[in-house]
């Protein structure tokens, strides 16, 4: 993620992470290392094997009773003496 972020393939960790948490996107990110090897079948100069590395990334939403925003909304106001 640090290589691709500096060629501008991708944001760097800390932008995708304070989107999420400015969007109020309650979840997790899992990542993973993705491994490829191709092989060249056509044999000419400049052509070889190698190995492609990249990185997954998978965004799971967690469904809390704690994230929710009227019941949140409803104790402030309780607390404020405010009625609703």
């Amino acid at each position: 993620m640090a290589f691709a972020s500096r060629i501008g393939e991708m944001p760097v960790y800390s932008t995708v992470y304070n989107t999420l948490k400015g969007l109020a996107i309650w979840g997790f990110l899992r990542f993973d290392n993705v491994q490829n090897y191709t092989r060249q079948r056509d044999h000419r100069i400049g052509w070889v094997n190698k190995m492609n590395l990249r990185i997954a990334v998978t965004y799971c939403d967690i469904y809390l009773t704690a994230a929710d925003l009227d019941d949140k909304i409803q104790r402030v106001a309780e607390t404020s003496g405010e009625i609703l």
